[in-house]
């Protein structure tokens, strides 16, 4: 069992630390890499196939949408020195306006930054 301070309390928790070879033999088990082959830039992602897109589509009852987007953290805090900076500015041509995104990626407010729309 893990201790973890909460408030001034230690709190035993319930989850069972691992060894670095625990961990490892973990992730070789559940690692899905070369599961489809060397090339595949997919991996689980195969298993979403035509079929399961069906079975997935009957099972909607309303037509709520849920966004999974995330606001983008500006705010510079304690959690967050280098909060995201997005500078704008007339293109060279002085009609097409011109992005410079600055993140400070794999850091506490940001884990990847794969397109404007999935941070």
């Amino acid at each position: 069992m893990a201790t973890q301070l909460q408030g001034q309390q230690k709190v035993e928790s319930a989850r069972p630390r691992l060894t670095k070879s625990q961990f490892d033999q973990m992730f070789k088990q559940i690692s899905d890499w070369g599961r489809w082959g060397k090339d595949d830039q997919l991996s689980t992602l195969n298993l979403i196939t035509a079929e399961r897109r069906r079975e997935a589509a009957q099972l909607v009852k309303t037509g709520v949408s849920v966004s999974l987007a995330r606001n983008l953290n500006t705010q510079r805090a304690i959690d967050n020195p280098t909060p995201l900076l997005d500078t704008m500015a007339l293109g060279v041509d002085g009609v097409f306006n011109m992005d410079t995104y600055t993140v400070n990626f794999h850091g506490v407010a940001f884990s990847h930054f794969d397109a404007l729309s999935h941070t």
